[in-house]
C-alpha cells in the first residue's frame, strides 16, 4: 500500500529533497549540452553525481510517497532556471556580438 501520510513527513527532509532535485535538474541540463558537445570527462562526472542525489531521492521517498511531491515540484523549478539562464546568456552573446560589429 502506498502511504502518503503527512503525520509522520519531514518538511527538512521536504526541503532538502527540493533543493536537491533543483540540483539534479541543472545537472541533468548540463549533462545533455555536454554530450551534445562531446565532453566525455565533463558529461561522465555530471552524470556520476546526478545519479548519486538521484538514488538518495528514492530511498527518501521509498518509506512515504508524499516525498514525491518536492521532487517533482523541483523538476519545474530546476528545468525552468537553467533554461531561462541559458537564454539569458545566449541573447548577451547575441547582443555583445552585434556591439562589436557595429550592430545596434
Amino acid at each position: 500500500m502506498i502511504d502518503l501520510s503527512f503525520a509522520d513527513f519531514n518538511w527538512l527532509l521536504a526541503a532538502a529533497l527540493f533543493g536537491s532535485y533543483v540540483v539534479v535538474d541543472a545537472l541533468y541540463a548540463l549533462y545533455t549540452l555536454w554530450v551534445v558537445d562531446r565532453r566525455p570527462i565533463a558529461s561522465a562526472n555530471v552524470s556520476l553525481v546526478m545519479h548519486f542525489l538521484l538514488a538518495a531521492g528514492v530511498i527518501s521517498y521509498v518509506h512515504n510517497f508524499a516525498y514525491v511531491i518536492p521532487i517533482t515540484a523541483d523538476s519545474w523549478v530546476g528545468a525552468y532556471l537553467v533554461v531561462r539562464l541559458t537564454r539569458r546568456l545566449s541573447l548577451r552573446q547575441s547582443l555583445g556580438m552585434a556591439g562589436s560589429l557595429g550592430i545596434r
